[in-house]
């Protein structure tokens, strides 16, 4: 009896007529705040809204986070940032500044805004962006949290 070999062809491989099927959901936080990032951590361990394929990807800077958006921006199809406003050297409205001149960011990026800021001016700013979906304050409540990753990968 012969042996019939059948092969086939999967719509997971490139190109694929869905689009790049590879991407996958990532979490970007960045703050400058040491205790922040450990707290953070904490959370997003213990979060039943977190699906296991996202990637989270923390950073210090704002210049860090403009580099990973460089490098690695376009191999995710959503994108959820969480942003501290007040950092040195970059601050929030920088990064949002820069963000927003990548054209192929703005179907994927969601940002929301994670200050101790109460000042209501750096919260009307923070709106005028188009990237930005909405405004936590510190210290982040986990219920805050679980609505964000609930809303963005739910």
């Amino acid at each position: 009896m012969p042996i019939i070999m059948v092969t086939s062809i999967c719509c997971f491989a490139k190109p694929c007529i869905f689009g790049n099927m590879d991407k996958r959901p990532a979490l970007v936080v960045v703050d400058d705040d040491k205790i922040y990032h450990f707290l953070i951590t904490q959370l997003l361990d213990s979060a039943p809204n977190l699906p296991s394929d996202v990637d989270v990807h923390k950073f210090f800077s704002g210049k860090e986070s403009l580099e990973f958006f460089s490098s690695s921006g376009e191999t995710y199809d959503k994108i959820v940032m969480l942003l501290d406003l007040n950092m040195p050297v970059l601050t929030g409205f920088d990064v949002l500044n820069a963000l927003m001149n990548k054209k192929e960011l703005k179907s994927v990026l969601s940002v929301y805004i994670v200050t101790s800021s109460v000042n209501k001016a750096d919260r009307d700013l923070a709106h005028k962006y188009d990237l930005v979906k909405g405004f936590l304050v510190k210290p982040l409540k986990p219920k805050s949290l679980q609505e964000v990753l609930g809303d963005e990968f739910g």
